[in-house]
């Protein structure tokens, strides 16, 4: 059996050399299956009984479970230990830090552990029924106005507590923010994947991210991510003035072919011009405008002006 260390995904034919799905090198796996494979209807670490799948990740598979002990249905996220050193520091750290985090809109951590008889690291997470903002702007391509200020605000609340306690996201696009649907029906945003975070107070400056993603995030690193330079919070304020632009407008305001060419474009070009942001009210184009400065001494200081400042624009 083969496996992929870019797409996660194993491979019965051991004489593949290079992933079909990405080009990447497989090299062998360890062991003869995968624990993955088979897990519904079985128990993790005797306390989550599996119940259906949800889909597989770069941080390996989520499950549908219920928590034996309270009856509760929680989101599995499951990985080999085995696999990858990578994959399972990346593991440890969204362990790590979203169980430091409990703001009603990041997504809320309920236990986590390693089952040693199956091999596996597992984080449960609070189950949540919608869809990302990624998902939303491919059917819709923009939204209203006041519905992407609401996002982008809802989302700074969150980040504003993980900036508190020195936690960078790093990671923040539509994928990341998740639309859950409340009992009233509306629209609640969660903050996802904190699995890149940076923990400000370390000194360790190595990104914690899986090869053949970058592109994807090129769209919506700031400046200073991109050169190398301290990142703070003003970083993912940068990132959610991209989604905000993005969500107005129904285009990311930096794209390229590569990464290297989006890179360039973070750091050197003006923000585009644009009909739909010029249709909506002056102080959200202001706001946009703010966040994506290239100086981060130039965007607005930390998220709760952001969440200040778009509360007092919303009807």
């Amino acid at each position: 059996m083969r496996f992929c260390d870019r797409c996660w995904q194993l491979f019965d034919d051991d004489a593949l050399t290079a992933c079909p799905r990405d080009g990447a090198p497989l090299r062998a796996a360890p062991g003869a299956a995968d624990p993955l494979e088979g897990l519904v209807g079985g128990r993790v670490d005797g306390r989550f009984l599996v119940t259906a799948p949800l889909g597989r990740g770069s941080m390996g598979a989520v499950f549908r479970a219920v928590e034996l002990a309270t009856g509760r249905e929680v989101a599995l996220k499951v990985m080999r230990a085995d696999l990858s050193d990578a994959l399972a520091r990346r593991f440890t750290r969204e362990i790590e830090v979203t169980a430091r985090l409990a703001h009603p809109h990041t997504v809320a951590t309920i236990a986590f552990g390693h089952d040693r008889g199956r091999g596996l690291l597992y984080l449960a997470l609070e189950l949540l029924e919608g869809e990302t903002l990624k998902a939303r702007l491919a059917q819709r391509r923009r939204l209203p106005w006041e519905e992407a200020l609401r996002v982008a605000v809802e989302a700074a609340a969150s980040l504003g507590e993980a900036h508190a306690k020195g936690i960078v996201h790093r990671d923040v696009k539509p994928a990341n923010l998740f639309l859950a649907r409340a009992p009233d029906a509306r629209d609640v945003v969660k903050v996802l994947d904190f699995g890149v975070a940076k923990l400000r107070t370390e000194e360790a400056l190595t990104v914690l991210t899986l090869p053949g993603t970058v592109l994807g995030s090129a769209r919506y690193m700031a400046p200073e991510q991109v050169t190398g330079g301290a990142l703070d919070g003003r970083t993912d304020l940068y990132a959610l003035g991209v989604v905000l632009f993005e969500a107005l407008t129904g285009r990311v305001p930096f794209d390229a072919p590569t990464a290297a060419e989006v890179f360039e474009l973070q750091c050197v070009a003006e923000v585009p011009e644009s009909e739909a942001l010029d249709a909506a009210p002056g102080g959200v184009a202001d706001l946009v405008h703010l966040l994506l400065e290239k100086d981060p001494r130039d965007r607005l200081r930390d998220a709760a002006e952001l969440e200040a400042r778009g509360r007092a624009l919303l009807p």
